[in-house]
């Protein structure tokens, strides 16, 4: 997870991009979370997006990435989902 955090602080975007798959969801936290689901869904993985997203807000409150999980669970047609995973 350093290793995708540190070039994202020095604003090397792509390299964390690049690295972000390699790390497992649950591991996903703070500035690599919101970057994961936009690479997700800037690869046409919106599913993979969507469940990222679904299983950080499990973890923790926070209101861009339940702003991300909502846009996607409308367009997946799975906000009961969301709506679940919140509670």
């Amino acid at each position: 997870m350093i290793a995708a955090r540190t070039p994202l602080k020095l604003g090397q975007i792509e390299i964390s991009a690049r690295l972000i798959p390699d790390i497992p969801p649950k591991q996903l936290g703070g500035s690599l979370i919101f970057l994961a689901i936009e690479t997700l869904k800037g690869n046409g993985d919106l599913e993979g997006a969507f469940e990222s997203a679904k299983q950080f807000i499990r973890r923790e409150y926070n209101p861009t990435v339940i702003e991300q999980a909502a846009s996607l669970a409308h367009h997946l047609n799975r906000v009961k989902e969301l709506e679940d995973a919140i509670r």
